[in-house]
């Protein structure tokens, strides 16, 4: 695929192991920046000196959304993004509805991908990724899940299935490592005749 010239701002969704990583490792081949929105909850955690665990992250995340609002993670990103001056960025694990407003107020021209891949899929990739070693077994797995929609009164949770429906583009990584990429190559052709 050839990289593209234009400005352009993506946003990926995505329960874990959807595929968000091997999308963003792919945008990244043909001249995308990646932003990590869990790299901003990470450096909280380094300041309180906590394990960077799954559990850590969703709860750092959410009282950083609480004290600083629901849109804090996108609002660093695209503060990043403008400092150093990237035009085409992939925005990865966007989790919360106020994030995705506050990337389209600040970044043009910016789309969603929504990474969907079945349970049946996630639970062995996740099961088999090291840093996941607290997800064992299938109970594991389904509590995790849930904490991806635990939202709070407030609106300062994980909200990832909400935020999956407000994507522009879909992609389903239910096959092959090759049939992935074929998919999202075809989603950035569509997102090239959309600009």
């Amino acid at each position: 695929m050839k990289k593209i010239s234009k400005k352009l701002y993506l946003g990926l969704v995505g329960l874990p192991a959807s595929g968000k990583t091997t999308t963003c490792d792919h945008l990244e081949s043909i001249g995308f920046s990646r932003i990590t929105l869990s790299s901003f909850i990470h450096k909280e955690l380094e300041k309180q000196k906590k394990e960077a665990s799954r559990r850590n992250l969703q709860d750092v995340g959410n009282h950083l959304r609480k004290k600083h609002g629901s849109g804090v993670l996108g609002k660093l990103a695209a503060q990043s993004i403008k400092k150093k001056t990237l035009d085409r960025a992939i925005i990865d694990g966007i989790r919360n509805l106020k994030e995705i407003e506050e990337l389209k107020n600040r970044l043009t021209p910016f789309f969603v991908i929504g990474i969907k891949a079945s349970s049946r899929n996630r639970f062995p990739r996740l099961k088999s990724n090291p840093k996941n070693k607290h997800i064992k077994t299938w109970q594991d797995f389904k509590f995790y899940e849930k904490r991806e929609n635990k939202d709070f009164k407030g609106n300062y949770g994980l909200q990832v299935n909400a935020c999956l429906k407000q994507s522009d583009y879909f992609i389903k990584n239910n096959q092959s490592l090759k049939s992935f990429y074929s998919k999202i190559n075809q989603v950035i052709e569509k997102i090239k005749k959309d600009l």
